[in-house]
């Protein structure tokens, strides 16, 4: 495409953030930066750009910045359980437990079925010592994804923590059975 039909088409927020992208992963984070603003121009609800945002925050240690940039996507996009587990996962990063448990409990009412949310709150909770309640989450992602060998392999760490090795044993063999090379 010439540089003349580009200017001549109306820019969308959509193409406006993948270029952000391509920026981020070229390693030009203030021309990522500069995208998802503009974007954000074009679209004040683009939550994808205010995504975007908050992975530049992170990366540059700004993690208060992440969450108010998280928690404006869920603003304007609710019910986004991708958002809601990057917010959880921040929180728990910054170590405000109880925050990142709540975003996960959101993740997984707002998308039941989906397994990252569950996985990843059972892991949290896991290492936390709470393992009899990291045994129900990860018990989820199990039923919700049993062909996912490291929901396995997380639930069976927890077995053997609690002493139900038979249990253990069975769920390792299941991570090995569905990726032998792991």
């Amino acid at each position: 495409e010439t540089a003349a039909r580009r200017k001549a088409q109306p820019e969308n927020a959509d193409a406006v953030y993948a270029h952000g992208r391509v920026l981020a992963v070229a390693g030009d984070l203030e021309g990522a930066r500069a995208a998802f603003n503009a974007a954000l121009k074009l679209s004040r609800t683009h939550h994808w750009s205010l995504q975007g945002l908050a992975s530049l925050a992170l990366l540059e240690g700004r993690s208060a910045d992440a969450i108010d940039l998280l928690k404006s996507a869920a603003a304007v996009a609710p019910g986004r359980d991708d958002i809601q587990n990057k917010l959880a996962a921040v929180h728990a990063r910054s170590g405000d437990l109880p925050a990142a448990y709540a975003a996960w409990q959101r993740a997984t009412e707002s998308a039941p079925d989906e397994r990252t949310a569950w996985l990843n709150w059972g892991a949290t909770l896991s290492r936390e010592g709470k393992h009899e309640e990291a045994a129900a989450k990860l018990q989820v992602a199990v039923a919700k994804a049993p062909g996912y060998p490291l929901a396995h392999v997380n639930l069976a760490y927890v077995y053997a923590r609690l002493g139900r090795y038979g249990e253990a044993v069975g769920h390792f063999e299941t991570a090995l059975a569905v990726n032998p090379r792991n």
